[in-house]
């Protein structure tokens, strides 16, 4: 009885009694350890025996280091740890006349919660440092073209309207097909501006013999321009200055893939999302947002029979894959989209680009 009431803390030595002493060590099913995120939680089941002085605090240390407080004597939580890495960790209580023996060792290892989104989207979170909201943004956004069927279809997918400069200059899609700045541009925190609308711009970095090609009859590519470029020509790739994609070139839109002349009317359009998707050897659809600016019928200028190819950096005379400062929001190459698909990515930009404050 006297044992049992001395390890409750209820039996204290009276004068000329025993001296009190150090707490006795905890017991292994005094106290259990679970791995969180980042952290361990520590919970108390019962105290050691005090050594006839109340315990005080309970004190832990990790892998052998220095004996921490844990401010009290009931559960608690150790912070700071790194997810993955195994942890030692022992405890000790301590009254008034010092800490006790410490118990033996129990291994706990945090770990984060599992990612609630795609390899692909991970794949991505790897190559750009983003915070956990911002992630939720960009897994939307991929995972949706991804559950659309569309996010395949896709070999460069920029948006410059990234959070940071590690967005802004990267390719969602594909790593190895990336983007550089030249003219040394400015940009306005990174929300889609693309230089500053008069002499700076972006360039696609990679040579003409490594240019994607398409085929003829199988291929798109657009952009989302934020404000009216004038009669600045937003270029990309291709064999002449005729593969281009103008929403606003001279009181028309100039759209098209390897097309040989001026496409159609804009009405004074000359912002929102713009597509062209070249889905016969010889045609190519012109879309804003969810109106169709219709269907020209133009011989391919490649020179290729077989294949029109862009995103190839040239010089002279030829075209440079370039971006000039038309403050674009978002571009895109890859395979053909049909109508439902052309929907619902326009849709998913939307999305982005708002929830990302570019529009």
């Amino acid at each position: 009885m006297s044992l049992m009431l001395h390890r409750a803390g209820l039996l204290r030595a009276s004068a000329g009694g025993v001296e009190p002493t150090v707490p006795d060590a905890f017991e292994v099913g005094d106290w259990s350890i679970a791995p969180g995120d980042e952290e361990a939680d520590v919970t108390i089941n019962a105290l050691p025996d005090d050594g006839g002085a109340a315990i005080t605090d309970i004190e832990y240390r990790l892998d052998g280091g220095s004996w921490v407080s844990s401010g009290g004597t009931t559960s608690f939580t150790i912070t700071g740890l790194t997810n993955d890495e195994e942890y030692d960790v022992e405890l000790r209580g301590v009254n008034s006349v010092g800490a006790g023996d410490w118990s033996d060792t129990k291994q706990v290892t945090p770990e984060g919660e599992a990612p609630e989104w795609s390899a692909e989207a991970q794949q991505f979170f790897d190559r750009a440092t983003l915070t956990d909201p911002d992630k939720e943004i960009w897994a939307a956004f991929i995972d949706g073209l991804i559950s659309d069927g569309i996010w395949s279809k896709f070999d460069v997918l920029l948006v410059l309207a990234g959070e940071t400069a590690a967005i802004a200059e990267t390719n969602i899609k594909a790593a190895g097909l990336t983007i550089s700045k030249f003219n040394t541009p400015t940009f306005t925190s990174y929300r889609g501006y693309a230089g500053n609308g008069s002499n700076q711009h972006l360039q696609l970095s990679w040579a003409a013999s490594d240019g994607v090609q398409y085929a003829q009859n199988n291929a798109h590519w657009s952009y989302y321009v934020r404000t009216s470029p004038g009669a600045a020509v937003s270029r990309a790739g291709g064999v002449d200055a005729s593969t281009e994609f103008a929403p606003d070139f001279f009181g028309s839109t100039r759209i098209g893939i390897n097309a040989g002349a001026d496409g159609w009317s804009s009405g004074g359009v000359s912002t929102g999302h713009f597509i062209a998707v070249r889905t016969a050897s010889n045609a190519t659809a012109g879309f804003r947002g969810a109106a169709s600016l219709g269907t020209g019928s133009f011989d391919s200028a490649s020179r290729s029979s077989l294949k029109i190819p862009l995103l190839a950096m040239y010089s002279g005379s030829e075209t440079a894959s370039q971006f000039w400062a038309g403050q674009l929001s978002l571009v895109t190459f890859g395979a053909a989209l049909d109508g439902t698909e052309h929907t619902a990515f326009r849709s998913r930009v939307t999305a982005l680009l708002t929830a990302v404050g570019a529009l």
